[in-house]
């Protein structure tokens, strides 16, 4: 092969080897949203914890022989055979994938997208390939060096050189290490980041939900969302998409409203991906477990009149009602929706002080402040009325003194 064949396909090996190892990195990063990904293709079911550490493993491993010097043939010829893998799995979905068959636009949405997804990285794919499998031809052991039949025989010299250039089984296991540190020292610093990140997009989400809740108000005779009854003590709320209904309590409106608001406002996806804060994702080790209420969730104080929240005022079931934008006296300082997703944060528990909300105001704006700076609530919740759901006052914003007129915000 002439030198500057043999050079370009090199490089080209190093490429495929240096998108490996990213790839790796990344998958390391985030490790619950690959872990949900491997679920979704459903190919080994109950393994996919392992698996979704096994792959990046193996694939920061082709990557380590590669750049060490270590069996530098067979890791591109196995890394090839990965990208192939890879490259099947989606070429399966792209020619077996069926669009919904019912009209529901968010699930036609989602299949688009995955089937363009599934597009460019076919493309990526088979660039990556072809740049490995010209590697591949010009790839040789550093022993067996390029020779022609004329070419003299190395010698004993040539040889000890050859095999001196090559590590060690502990010079190897000492570069792996190495380079496990190096990923634990960029998954470190990259965690604040990604919090960051999250942080912004459920921020963006509870900015969404309060301008859909403008909208609701428009097409509603100006009324914020209102679907569980006060004169009975069961509501059924249908669950989208099934013949079943779920029977809920009158406060328990402030946590059901994606099941009534997706249909003229969500696309007809009740499940849609922003009524989920990103932290939502890690706790689901399966497709099958996404859905339900959503956790952004809505005040109580716009389901019963403003005295009800005053403990002076409170008469009882019959000040549960529908309550106005109008009679929000300062909206920048109401709490509409709250982020209650908080994986380490026991259910039922005043938070801890230090503890970071993120809320929706009633003027669209979204924050996120500790705990202690949101003004503290009724202490009875929702009150004895038929079965709260709230005994005590343990979210901020939920159970807000003067209901809409008060201040969730001193």
């Amino acid at each position: 092969m002439h030198p500057v064949t043999a050079f370009v396909a090199r490089r080209s090996a190093d490429l495929v080897m240096i998108f490996m190892a990213i790839s790796a990195i990344g998958k390391f990063v985030d490790l619950p949203a690959f872990r949900l990904s491997l679920a979704t293709w459903g190919i080994a079911p109950g393994f996919d914890s392992i698996l979704a550490i096994a792959v990046p493993a193996i694939e920061l491993l082709f990557a380590g022989l590669w750049f060490s010097g270590q069996h530098q043939r067979l890791s591109l010829i196995s890394t090839t055979m990965l990208i192939a893998a890879y490259s099947i799995a989606y070429a399966a979905f792209y020619l077996q994938g069926r669009p919904p068959t019912c009209n529901c636009l968010g699930m036609i949405e989602r299949f688009a997208y995955l089937h363009r997804l599934s597009e460019h990285l076919l493309l990526r794919n088979t660039v990556l390939v072809a740049l490995a499998l010209f590697g591949i031809l010009g790839s040789r052991r550093s022993v067996h060096t390029l020779r022609t039949s004329t070419s003299p025989p190395l010698t004993d010299h040539q040889l000890s050189i050859s095999r001196s250039r090559a590590f060690t089984l502990i010079e190897l296991m000492v570069l792996i290490a190495v380079i496990a540190l190096l990923v634990g020292l960029v998954i470190v610093s990259l965690a604040p980041v990604r919090t960051t990140a999250r942080d912004a997009v459920s921020l963006n989400n509870l900015r969404s939900h309060a301008q859909i809740f403008s909208l609701y108000e428009g097409d509603n005779r100006e009324y914020y969302p209102y679907y569980t009854r006060p004169t009975i003590e069961i509501t059924n709320i249908l669950i989208p998409r099934t013949p079943s209904s779920y029977p809920v309590m009158y406060f328990w409106g402030y946590k059901f409203w994606n099941y009534v608001l997706y249909d003229a406002y969500y696309g007809g996806n009740p499940y849609h991906d922003s009524l989920y804060p990103p932290t939502y994702f890690d706790t689901i080790t399966s497709p099958s477990q996404r859905g339900g209420p959503t956790p952004y969730i809505y005040n109580c104080t716009f389901l019963a009149d403003p005295a009800y929240w005053n403990p002076r005022l409170r008469t009882g079931l019959s000040q549960w009602r529908a309550v106005r934008p109008a009679e929000v006296v300062f909206p920048s300082k109401k709490v509409l929706l709250l982020n209650e997703h908080h994986p380490f944060q026991p259910a039922n528990q005043v938070a801890n002080v230090q503890q970071v909300w993120q809320a929706a105001l009633s003027d669209g704006a979204a924050i996120a402040l500790p705990a202690n700076r949101f003004a503290r609530g009724y202490p009875a919740g929702d009150g004895p009325e038929m079965m709260p759901v709230h005994s005590l006052d343990y979210e901020p914003g939920q159970h807000t003194l003067d209901g809409a007129r008060g201040r969730d915000i001193p």
